[in-house]
């Protein structure tokens, strides 16, 4: 898995994505950083690559080392562990408002939680209550303990940054 070329041309991509970060002063290597839904690590072994060694996954299949066993609408974490949160598969989750719950409680104060979201007009697009949720000042409606949004839309794609 870790030698192919799909592997390695999704770390390349989540490098640079979390190099960027790194310029600009989102992520350190010093951060303790979590990937939410992590699948088989790509996103954690771009961190280490970057140089943020203190990093690991959850998603509800473990794949070891990079990934642990964990549910993001209950993350086995104590709270204020991470000082650096990101996930892709936010669209994916059943009850929004728990998963987001979860990162406040698990983010340290003053953490980064960097999401990829999907958002979409039409209702037939969307996966669970996402409906309602068509555009990225909807979805950052959600988070209630945020400091500040920083947004960059795409074509499909809202790339929020926030910080707690």
């Amino acid at each position: 898995m870790w030698t192919t070329r799909d592997w390695d041309r999704k770390v390349a991509v989540f490098s640079a994505f979390f190099d960027s970060l790194k310029r600009r002063s989102l992520l350190a290597n010093a951060s303790k950083s979590l990937c939410i839904g992590a699948r088989v690590g790509q996103e954690v072994a771009a961190l280490k690559r970057v140089g943020v060694s203190d990093s690991v996954g959850i998603d509800l299949v473990p794949y070891p080392p990079l990934v642990l066993k964990g549910d993001f609408h209950r993350q086995p974490f104590a709270d204020g562990t991470f000082d650096f949160e990101f996930s892709n598969v936010f669209d994916h989750a059943l009850y929004p408002r728990r998963f987001i719950g979860e990162i406040e409680r698990t983010l340290r104060p003053g953490g980064i939680c960097v999401l990829h979201v999907l958002v979409s007009k039409r209702a037939d697009k969307c996966q669970n209550d996402w409906a309602q949720l068509v555009t990225h000042q909807e979805v950052t409606r959600i988070f209630g303990m945020a400091k500040r949004h920083i947004s960059c839309s795409g074509c499909h794609i809202s790339k929020m940054v926030t910080g707690m």
